[in-house]
């Protein structure tokens, strides 16, 4: 993060930290602003509705509760291929996914994104297909047969 960063300080980019951001110091670069560890569930809809794209920048992980968070707000995500993250971002309907996990590769593709504007058409698909994918009634339907299919097995 430190180097995707760096690396746009002199385009107009702002990045707005959930979490532990204390190794990035708002007053040492403006572009950089941290809100720490939300709880509130409003804050947290508030910043995700507000921001053009979620940049997750994990190198390993599974099933990320900030990217589905976002995806339902309608912010699309930026990540790495990899883990469970490729069931989750549909290019080209909620976001887009690096194939080589190096800040240099997602560096290329969010300038690509964000010089092409293409986070701005994304918004109603990336919603739509959070929807499709973490549904309440689809989850407890998805465990219900689940549930029904093992016990036949037995």
């Amino acid at each position: 993060l430190k180097e995707i960063i760096r690396s746009t300080q002199n385009e107009s980019v702002q990045f707005l930290l959930i979490g532990d951001g204390n190794q990035f110091k708002s007053a040492e670069n403006e572009q950089v602003k941290s809100l720490g560890f939300v709880k509130d569930e409003i804050t947290l809809q508030i910043a995700y509705s507000a921001s053009d794209l979620l940049l997750h920048t994990a190198p390993i992980d599974n099933l990320p509760n900030t990217v589905a968070e976002s995806m339902s707000c309608g912010t699309p995500v930026l990540a790495f291929e990899t883990g469970g993250l490729p069931e989750m971002v549909i290019p080209e309907r909620s976001g887009w996914l690096v194939k080589k996990i190096e800040a240099g590769s997602m560096i290329h593709d969010l300038r690509s994104i964000l010089l092409s504007h293409d986070y701005k058409t994304l918004r109603e698909t990336c919603r739509a297909t959070a929807k499709a994918l973490f549904d309440q009634s689809k989850i407890a339907q998805r465990y219900e047969d689940h549930l029904l299919s093992t016990s036949r097995s037995y």
